[in-house]
């Protein structure tokens, strides 16, 4: 997959939660009119037709790299899912069978997956850009 570099960083951009045209044209120095057909040659490239899907598969890519993008935020995620193994762990029911426990440890893990994938995938469009440099 070969993006231009404008392409890539229009999608650093997107990802950064920077998403006004003027701001695009004006940093990328593309003619407001190109914003649109730069949108629509990186959404064809990547075989996409959203921000979201783009920003996903540039990630699934190596176009852009996560370890770039996620300075803060994971460490925080694994203490949190850490914790709440210990607390499943040790706070058993009486009764509970061990496939309940490792189904609420598991089902623990999937919630700190998904809260990463938010914080990595989603950060620009919550409008925060609270992790980067």
């Amino acid at each position: 997959m070969n993006l231009s570099k404008k392409e890539k960083r229009y999608l650093e951009l997107i990802y950064r939660g920077v998403d006004d045209p003027i701001i695009i044209s004006d940093t990328l120095k593309l003619q407001r009119n190109k914003v649109s057909t730069t949108k629509a040659r990186i959404f064809k490239k990547l075989a996409v037709n959203s921000w979201f899907n783009a920003i996903r598969r540039s990630f699934t890519l190596d176009i852009l790299l996560k370890e770039e993008y996620n300075i803060h935020g994971i460490s925080d995620i694994v203490s949190n899912c850490s914790s709440n193994i210990h607390e499943i762990y040790n706070n058993r029911e009486e009764g509970e069978t061990e496939d309940e426990v490792k189904l609420k440890i598991y089902y623990a893990l999937l919630n700190s997956f998904n809260e990463y994938e938010y914080d990595s995938l989603l950060r620009s469009f919550d409008g925060g850009d609270r992790d980067f440099k």
